[in-house]
Formats: C-alpha cells, structure tokens, sequence
C-alpha cells in the first residue's frame, strides 16, 4: 500500500480584534493534509476521532478505544487498520467499548498492531453515507516515544494539573473552539498560578475535533504591518502583555518546532497589507516568491493557504522557478523578518516577485521559466511608501517572547499525555532543526530562532511555583450600591496584597489598586496576588446599581392642598424641616415654605419652594404688608412691613432648600409700619424668602440678590 505524503499547507481566515476588525482566525490547513472527501457536500460527516488514553508508550501493547464522532445518518463508520490492513467496524450500539448507543459516537476497542505502538500512523478512519464513501482522516496515535522522558505531573486539584511545560485544565467539551468568554475564565485559571508575562497561549484540545490550527490578535502595537493599534488583552485576563493566541485542534499536530507552530506566530504580523500591492494574498503571501517562506500563500477566492515551494532565478528574459525540496521546513524570508521587526528595512534585498495573474495553476513544474512579463516587481521601499515605516523599528522591537501551553481536556490527562505534550511544548525553545512529523509528511523543522536567524527566541517553561494563594477576599463599599447621578462608589479589597485584578461582569479592568471608583451598574469581582505573585480566588460578585435622576417634581396648589407633580416617593418639607409621614402626593398645608423631595430607586430630586401665607382676617389685610427695595437687591435692602395690631414678630430670611439663613428682627413690634435694613453683601447670588410671622398670621415675599 502507498501512503501519499502531503507537505504541509498554509490555510487562513484571520481575526484581529481591533476597532471593528472582523476578519476570521487564522489558520494552517491541516484538513488539507488530513481529510479527503468525496463528492457533494453532505450532512454526514467526522467531526473528530479520539483515542483512549490519546498518549501511549511506544512499543506498548496496550489497547486503545477508539471513538469517531460523526453528524449526519452514516451507513458505516470503519477504521483501516494500515499496520494489518483489515477493516474495524465501528458501532454506536453500546457494545464493544461503546458507551452510550445512538449518540452519534462510534467505538471500537483496537489492539496494537502486531502487538505493540511503533509508528503514530494508524490508518484511515472512513464514512459511508448509503454505503458510499464520503470522508477518509488520516488518523494518528500520539506515541511517547524512548527520547521523551516520562514525567509525573503535579496535581492541584480534580480539574488542573501542570508540568513545567504545559498545563491542564478540564473542560466539558473539546469538540468545538472555546469562545473569547471562556478564554478568559481559562486565562483566569492560568493567571491564578502564573505571572503575565506571557506573549502568547497555546490553546491544545484533547481530544480536539478535525480543524485547522488558527491564531487570532489580541493586541497590536505596530505601526507599518497594516494593522489597526488595539488592545484587547483585558478580555482575555491579561493586564496588557498578551500578543495573541493559538488554537491546535488536532492534538497529534501540536509541535513547538513545526513549520504550523511559527506559521501562526507569525500571523501576529503577517500579512495583513489590504491596502498594499501585497492585498492578493491576506492573509499570507499572493503567489510569488514571497510564497516559499513561512507564511506560504493564499488562494485567491477561498482565503485557503498554501505553499508554494519554489525558488525564483532570474534568467535573460524571466524567472525559473525550481521546486523546493519537502525535506526541510522554510525559513522565515526577508519580508517576513522585516515585519516581525528582525531586520531593518535596507537589509530586505530581495524584491517581491508578484504573478499578475494571481489565478494561476501553483502546481508548476520544476524548471519552468515565466516571462518577466507575467510578473510585478516591487522592493521594501514601495512597501514602506505605501504602508509607513515598521515602528518599533529593529533597534526597539520584541525579539525575546513567551509562550504559555494549556492543554484543555474533557479528564484530567495521565502521565504518558502530560509528558508527550510538555516534550512538545518544550520544542518551541530549540535552536537547531529538529525531525518533525505532520500527518502523513516528515521533514526538518526550524523552531522559531532556527526560522528568525537567531534574531528571536521564545521560552515556552511556565515556572509554575505557586502552592499557598491568599485568602478569598471580600469587597467592602463606601455606600449605597445604588449609584446616583453626580455621585460615586468606591470598592475596597483587602489591604497589604502586591496587586489587584479587578473584573466587572467578568471583563477584567484596568484598575490594579485596592480601592476603585464606579459610577457603572455591573457585578465587580476582585482577585488578589500576594508577594509571591500567587493569586486567590475572585471574590463573591458585588452589584452596583447606577440610578437615575428622578425629574425635578413640581408643587401646585389645589383644592385639596398642594399637590406634588410625582405620584410617588414624595417627602414633604415645611420651613427646612421634615415633616414626619408626609409622605404622600397631596399634603393640606399651614402658613411656611413647603419643598418636597421624591426618591426612586434611591436617588432623589428636590423641587423649588412653595410659600403659602396665612389666612388672615380681612379686616386686617390692608394693613398688614410685607415688601422690599430695591429689587433686585445688591449689597443691602429695606425690608418694610406694616402691622395692623401690637404683636411679636419674627422676621426670616430662607433659602430655596428651605433652610434658614439669618434672623433679621425677632421681638415685639408696636402697630403701624416698620423698616428693618440689612446688608446681602455677604450671601450667594440667588432667589431667597423673606418670611414675617406675627401672632396672628405669616407673610412671605421673594427677594432677588445678584452680585
């Protein structure tokens, strides 16, 4: 039997959360080096294989159950076994390792060939829809092989487990992308035991689905790549330092020295020039000579990447391009160290190669010359003229990164796993190429500082060393947590901690000290970290709620007394004091200056004074006056009143909230008129009451003083 070997292929749909940037994830094609399907496109199709345990020894003569999840009505699910070549039927009626009939789930229990592990390869895990073929997977084992030491990982509790390479964290389900919201309470996880410091997180699903690897942006800093500057990185748990992230779900094809694993680093760069000469080929190269690098092409139409193995000579008339051999990953090209920020913009010397015919057949034969005709040719200068220089420049760039591995699985995975993984985590750190294996193709990898030129490196090690975290901390409010307009709450932590993390319905925020301000509704969180850089839990929610400004009420007179313009959460006033149970919308009034205050949902408004005057005998309302001049006042009035009758009288000057400024006479007034002179020199601009109370009546005038 003859296995085709597929050198691997770049595919992309690439996401960068920026501003409104909505461009999909982007991704290496892995299913083009995985799946074959036949046909038209049908409902019935394999969504993942898994094996248990997905790790076993090399040599191992342990058995395996194998489960194929498919979607639609197959006919048959079967393996083909390429180690004996016969057929595993599998079945999802609950028999033979089976766990639950009619769930979609087909199971098999497979022995190992010829009674041990010694290649991954496996076989062919194969659909039939109405006894036809519709989908073929190349389907691997992880093997733990004599070079990969076996290690015993370090339990924190029933769903997190870590080695110094990777870390553990069960999940419900691997059959799909975790969605941004659950990456955050992954990071949260992570975070807990780990400081931010990382660049990136590795995201590998056990047992995964069948997809292709992707990486998506989270923040972007560069000027001169074509990308917009944003940072998201508070929506993934970090405090600013997180670049991006990489999604791996097929576990087999997770390795830190592959040509996929620096592709998708690279993506935190590359390409995204749409408003270059370099637009053909977002998110990789348009097939040209750029192409042959890490990054590889797009084709036109789909998005899909590729590669496009050939080297460019130039000849008399053209260019022949010679194919490049599949025995050794790219490197990453000018172009491509450029826009990392590796080399200076004078050290690109080659010029970008661009078929103008970009629906070009990329299967070309080795040796083939193209007129120069059917190419343009552009230099990093026309780059830098269209796009602006790359800032930082190479002088000031990242060159040294960080790359955390979390292997999300649905049990807590067992020591043959962790140690496969971590031994493929490690890889990233290595500085030589390395034997790699992708699917069905094997070549010479180059880890990232091989792929750079030893112009970068990234550490992949977690140093994982938190075992004591500080207590759960408890959220204390200066106040109310109903929050009224021109008014703020402050939330205090716990004091003596080293930081604070801060979340607001699960978003973390900016904020890193014990105490913050709000004026927002929302449920705040808070997580500490003590010296050690060891976080605790987050605290139980605290909800704040943001009220708001009832409308300023009204008071009117009517037969009934004075009517308040709100039918609820009234609080009458008389004279500046509250009046006890007057709490209804009408209230019968005496002689005073009346306010009413209404509170809804905790926040208050108050209305304007509302004088009413005694009811005096009419015999005595032509001689009993109250005015004033001049009007408006300045700095001082002649307040005059006239008396029908000997009385104690007091004479009051009120603000508009109802509360007293000064007494201006207080005591026994013969019959007749009487002038009181007072200075305003020294109150505030505004309207005030002036307010005469005799024994048998009150008479209340207004009084402007402006300044």
């Amino acid at each position: 039997m003859v296995k085709s070997l597929l050198f691997f292929t770049g595919f992309s749909l690439v996401v960068h959360l920026g501003f409104g940037q909505a461009t999909p994830p982007a991704c290496f094609n892995d299913l083009g080096t995985m799946v074959q399907k036949h046909g038209k496109p049908t409902a019935t199709d394999a969504l993942r294989y898994a094996f248990t345990p997905s790790v076993v020894a090399q040599n191992s003569t342990q058995n395996v159950l194998v489960e194929v999840t498919v979607s639609g009505t197959p006919s048959a699910v079967n393996l083909y076994l390429d180690a004996t070549q016969a057929t595993q039927p599998l079945n999802d009626k609950g028999t033979n390792g089976d766990k639950q009939a009619n769930d979609g789930i087909y199971s098999a229990v497979v022995a190992p060939p010829k009674g041990s592990w010694t290649e991954p390869f496996v076989g062919y895990t194969r659909v039939l829809e109405n006894n036809t073929q519709v989908v073929q997977i190349n389907t691997f084992i992880n093997l733990l092989t004599g070079s990969m030491p076996l290690l015993q990982p370090k339990k924190i509790d029933n769903s997190t487990q870590y080695t110094d390479y990777v870390f553990n964290i069960v999940v419900p389900s691997t059959l799909t992308t975790p969605p941004d919201n659950q990456k955050l309470t992954l990071n949260q996880q992570f975070y807990k035991y780990h400081p931010d410091d990382f660049d990136f997180i590795n995201y590998v699903l056990v047992p995964g689905y069948v997809g292709n690897r992707f990486h998506g942006n989270i923040a972007n800093s560069v000027q001169g790549i074509g990308l917009t500057l944003f940072n998201n990185t508070a929506q993934y748990g970090s405090k600013g330092r997180l670049l991006g992230y990489n999604v791996f779900p097929v576990p087999s094809l997770f390795d830190g020295a592959s040509n996929g694993y620096i592709h998708e680093i690279g993506h935190q760069w590359i390409n995204q020039l749409s408003a270059t000469f370099l637009k053909d080929g977002v998110p990789h190269w348009p097939v040209s000579n750029l192409a042959a690098g890490v990054m590889g092409l797009s084709i036109q139409g789909s998005g899909a990447g590729g590669q496009f193995p050939y080297n460019f000579t130039e000849t008399a008339t053209g260019y022949r391009l010679d194919r490049a051999s599949a025995a050794e990953a790219p490197a990453y090209n000018q172009w491509e160290l450029y826009l990392m920020g590796l080399i200076p913009a004078s050290d690109v010397t080659t010029p970008a190669i661009i078929f103008k015919d970009q629906t070009i057949n990329t299967a070309i034969a080795s040796g083939t010359v193209f007129p120069k005709t059917s190419f343009n040719t552009y230099s990093i200068t026309n780059l830098v003229a269209a796009a602006g220089s790359r800032t930082p420049t190479v002088s000031q760039s990242q060159k040294q990164f960080k790359s955390a591995t979390i292997v999300l699985s649905e049990t807590l995975l067992s020591a043959e796993e962790m140690s496969y993984y971590d031994y493929m985590a490690k890889r990233a750190e290595g500085d030589a190429p390395v034997a790699v294996r992708e699917g069905l193709a094997t070549y010479m990898g180059k880890p990232f500082a091989v792929a750079s030129g030893n112009r970068a490196s990234i550490k992949a090690a977690l140093n994982t060393n938190c075992f004591t975290f500080p207590p759960t901390p408890t959220i204390t409010a200066s106040g109310s947590l109903t929050v009224c307009p021109g008014a703020s709450l402050t939330l205090t932590a716990p004091a003596g901690n080293s930081q604070y993390a801060w979340y607001k319905d699960g978003t973390l925020l900016p904020q890193t000290t014990a105490s913050i301000s709000t004026t927002q509704s929302g449920t705040y969180t808070v997580a500490v970290r003590n010296a050690s850089g060891c976080s605790s839990d987050q605290s139980a929610g605290t909800a704040v709620i943001a009220g708001v400004n009832p409308p300023k009420p009204a008071i009117t007179l009517s037969t009934n007394g004075l009517v308040s313009s709100s039918p609820s959460g009234n609080q009458w006033f008389l004279n500046g004091s509250l009046i006890t149970n007057a709490t209804s919308q009408t209230i019968a009034p005496g002689a005073g200056i009346y306010v009413v205050r209404v509170t809804i949902n905790g926040c208050s408004s108050m209305s304007d004074p509302f004088v009413i005057t005694a009811a005096e005998d009419p015999s005595l309302m032509a001689t009993f006056t109250l005015s004033h001049a001049p009007n408006p006042v300045h700095e001082s009035t002649d307040i005059t009143f006239s008396l029908p009758k000997s009385s104690f009288a007091t004479l009051r000057l009120i603000n508009l909230a109802g509360a007293m400024v000064k007494v201006l006479a207080d005591k026994l007034f013969s019959a007749g008129q009487h002038t009181i002179k007072t200075t305003m020199h020294d109150l505030p601009a505004g309207l005030y009451v002036y307010r005469l109370e005799t024994d048998y009546g009150t008479l209340s005038r207004k009084m402007i003083v402006s300044k």
